[in-house]
Parts: C-alpha cells; sequence; structure tokens
C-alpha cells in the first residue's frame, strides 16, 4: 500500500506439518484450500466490517480481502484505502492544527452553537471562518480488522486441517 489505508495480513503456514510442500501438492489441493480460503476471507471481513466504527458505513464497506500464495503457504490480506483506516484500526494521535479552506476561499457551515453564535450569529445563520483549530485527538485503537482475524482463526485452522487430512488420505 502506498501510505494511505491499512492492511491486516495473516499469513497463513506451517503446512509442512502436514508432510505437505505447497508447490508440490497436487492442484486439487490447492484449488480447495484457495477456495476455503476466500470464503473465510470474506466472512472475516464482513464481520470486520460490522465491528468498524460507522457514522456513514464507508469505512465498512471499503473494506477488501485479498488471498495470495506467498512462499509454502498463503497470505490472506484485510485492507481498507481509506486514509483513516489506520487511524481507527490502529489508533493515533492527532495534534492540534488549523483547518483551513481548500476548494473555497472560507469555510462555512450552519452557526448551532459554539463560537459563532457567542459573537452574534443566530442559530441557522451560515457562518464563514478562513480557518478553524482543531483541537486534536487521541483516537483509541479499534482494532475491528485484527480481532475479526483473531476470532476466526481456529475455523480457519480447523477447516484447512480437515483439508488437509482428507487430502492425505485420499492420495493413499
Amino acid at each position: 500500500m502506498s501510505g494511505i489505508g491499512i492492511d491486516v495480513t495473516l499469513e497463513v503456514s506451517g503446512l509442512e506439518r502436514f508432510g505437505v510442500v505447497l508447490e508440490e501438492a497436487p492442484i486439487s489441493l490447492k484449488i480447495m484450500m484457495r477456495q476455503a480460503l476466500m470464503t473465510w476471507t470474506e466472512d472475516t471481513r464482513d464481520q470486520a466490517a460490522s465491528n468498524a466504527p460507522s457514522k456513514t458505513g464507508a469505512l465498512a464497506g471499503s473494506l477488501t480481502g485479498v488471498v495470495d500464495e506467498a512462499g509454502n503457504g498463503f497470505q490472506v490480506t484485510i485492507s481498507s484505502q481509506l486514509p483513516y483506516a489506520q487511524a481507527q484500526e490502529g489508533g493515533a494521535d492527532i495534534p492540534p492544527h488549523a483547518i483551513l479552506p481548500v476548494n473555497a476561499k472560507a469555510l462555512a457551515w450552519e452557526a448551532l452553537s459554539g463560537a459563532a453564535v457567542k459573537a452574534g450569529a443566530k442559530i441557522g445563520d451560515k457562518v464563514f471562518f478562513a480557518a478553524v483549530m482543531h483541537p486534536g485527538a487521541i483516537i483509541q485503537p479499534k482494532q475491528f480488522i485484527a480481532n475479526a482475524m483473531s476470532a476466526r482463526t481456529a475455523i480457519l485452522e480447523q477447516v484447512l486441517t480437515d483439508l488437509m487430512v482428507r487430502s492425505i488420505g485420499e492420495g493413499r
């Protein structure tokens, strides 16, 4: 990933305990394992999405899952390209900073309370500012992706073990 968003990756390895080297495994076993991993990844992504912090649903809707071969195993990655995904997953300490207009000469919104009302604006008036100060924030880690992966790891281990045992049994 190129500096935005987040990737949470799970390495699926240890196939050696079954006497199997993935490169030498029958194609049918690779296909079954990849399909099992894809199903697990979709279900895990869905669980992560249901646990994601949500105001608009954009973060939950941005989650994607990918399964790749990696060495003598597989790599499962659940990720989001949203710039604030990392802060939500792993936490962040955002220092105080100025918020400046980007696409206009001023920031504008409807006065509901706060400094604009204290300065004489009526609730509902449109107010304009050249800049405002963000007070900073500490965002606690939500770990919605990591927790979903962790909660579902035992399921994945059982599915892959069953596939391996079945494959070894059929190979004799």
